[in-house]
Order: structure tokens, then C-alpha cells, then sequence
């Protein structure tokens, strides 16, 4: 495994073109061996902001992987956000929400989702982190060969709550 390039916070709805152009320049130019994108891909989960980011992810050479962010949840659709959270954001990137796993030849990628489409918190900002879908990421990330390089890939730090 050689270059991962990382890619997160980029809020299409909001963007700065010319960084975001340059990027995918840059993916281009380099050919990493995986291009890693951490979630927050929109604003604020509108359609025209998944549409915008499914056709820069879908530019970006390959492998991707793409795992949710809490800007991602549609946050203006109460009724979505409670019982359709993912379905946007699953339909405009073509990755799972959930336990979403990615083998190259020499290496694994498993995202955990610690984003929410409501929490008992004002703060909906903030990340929560599922211990049996970390379990299920480390147990899938264990099962791989010796020398494979094993990515745990989530959009939030990983922090305990007070």
C-alpha cells in the first residue's frame, strides 16, 4: 500500500470550487492507492448538494471509499431525518451508511457511522459512537491477512461523553 489521499468536511452546498477543483486535480496527477472520503459531503443533505457531490465522487479515480457525515442527514426534512436518515446519501454515492467494508489487494477499509439522524442532544453536530458496529468493523478488519493495511474509517473523533 502506497498513498491513501483523505478527503473530509467537504460540504458541496457551500464549497470553495477552486479547492475543490484543484483536489481532484490532484487525485488525478497522484493516482493514490485509495481516495478516503470522511464524511460531511453536503451542507445541509439537499438534493442539489448530493447531486453536486455524486458527480465529483464519481469523478474521482478509483478505488473510493465514501462513509457518512452529520451534515449529511437531511437537515431540513424532519420526517427523513427520523426515518429515512441514509436513503440521500446511500442513493447519490452508491456506498452503504452502515458497514460499509472496501478490500483492495493490499489493504481493507471499514467505516463506522457516528453520525445521527436525531439524538436525545440540542447538539445534533456531534458524533455517537455504535460499540456493536465497531465490533463488527474490528472483527471484519482481524479476518484479513497479516500484511494487509486495515483502515477504520469514521467522520467524528472518537471522544467519550461527559
Amino acid at each position: 500500500m502506497g498513498v491513501i489521499l483523505q478527503f473530509s468536511d467537504i460540504h458541496f452546498g457551500c464549497e470553495h470550487k477552486a479547492a475543490v477543483d484543484e483536489a481532484m486535480a490532484y487525485a488525478h496527477a497522484y493516482k493514490a492507492d485509495l481516495n478516503l472520503i470522511t464524511g460531511d459531503i453536503t451542507q445541509s443533505g439537499l438534493k442539489h448538494e448530493f447531486e453536486a457531490a455524486a458527480e465529483w465522487i464519481k469523478a474521482l479515480p478509483d478505488p473510493v471509499f465514501v462513509t457518512v457525515g452529520n451534515h449529511d442527514v437531511p437537515y431540513w426534512d424532519v420526517l427523513a431525518r427520523l426515518f429515512w436518515p441514509w436513503k440521500a446519501f446511500e442513493s447519490a454515492t452508491g456506498h452503504p451508511a452502515h458497514d460499509h467494508e472496501l478490500k483492495g489487494a493490499d489493504f481493507m477499509v471499514r467505516g463506522v457511522t457516528t453520525a445521527r439522524g436525531w439524538q436525545a442532544r440540542l447538539n445534533w453536530s456531534k458524533g455517537v459512537i455504535d460499540l456493536d458496529q465497531t465490533a463488527r468493523a474490528a472483527q471484519a478488519l482481524r479476518q484479513t491477512p497479516p500484511d494487509t493495511l486495515r483502515i477504520l474509517a469514521c467522520h467524528h473523533p472518537l471522544v467519550e461523553m461527559i
